[in-house]
């Protein structure tokens, strides 16, 4: 995945009219990365800076870009909504959270205070799993079953003499999803 800081740099010169202190740079990050605490897997994408998957042509990657931002913005049981009040505190772990403002007029000021702390380098590790698997494998220990096979057969299915490098490289991503 390509991070840029582009989009904060030109947001910084023109809307605040401000001296950024440094130039904007590219770098490559993991589209899937492994969580340190939960060892959980998670899409490793943030609108605000991600750009394009590497890897893909420009138009599976649009494609797929796309199709991550919707599922981050629609995807209910992804979302906290928070509703401001005198006092409020919000935490978050930007490792697996997308964060944004919903732009709307508000009848007291709001005041964001930002603190980061250094953490580690992302990785991805392959024997991790996500929170649906994890979900799966507890119901299974409790003799219940909670999904089926949503979409398996689909991506398994596929006739390999047929397969594209590009559906290749799809199943890979979404298989390192689950």
């Amino acid at each position: 995945m390509v991070h840029t800081s582009w989009l904060q740099y030109q947001t910084i010169i023109s809307l605040w009219g401000g001296k950024p202190r440094r130039k904007p740079i590219d770098t490559e990050h993991l589209l899937v990365r492994t969580h340190p605490v939960t060892k959980w897997k998670a899409l490793n994408i943030n609108p605000g800076f991600s750009t394009q998957i590497v890897g893909l042509k420009k138009a599976e990657s649009d494609k797929l870009y796309e199709f991550f931002m919707q599922h981050l913005e629609v995807a209910m049981d992804h979302q906290v909504r928070w509703k401001w009040e005198v006092g409020s505190v919000a935490m978050w772990d930007n490792r697996i959270s997308a964060h944004r403002v919903i732009p709307g007029k508000y009848k007291e000021n709001r005041r964001g205070v930002r603190t980061t702390v250094f953490g580690e380098r992302p990785y991805f590790d392959p024997e991790s799993i996500g929170r649906e698997e994890q979900e799966e494998k507890k119901a299974e220990e409790n003799g219940e079953k909670i999904r089926g096979d949503q979409g398996r057969k689909f991506l398994n299915g596929v006739n390999a003499s047929k397969e594209t490098a590009s559906l290749r490289h799809l199943k890979s991503i979404y298989s390192s999803l689950r």
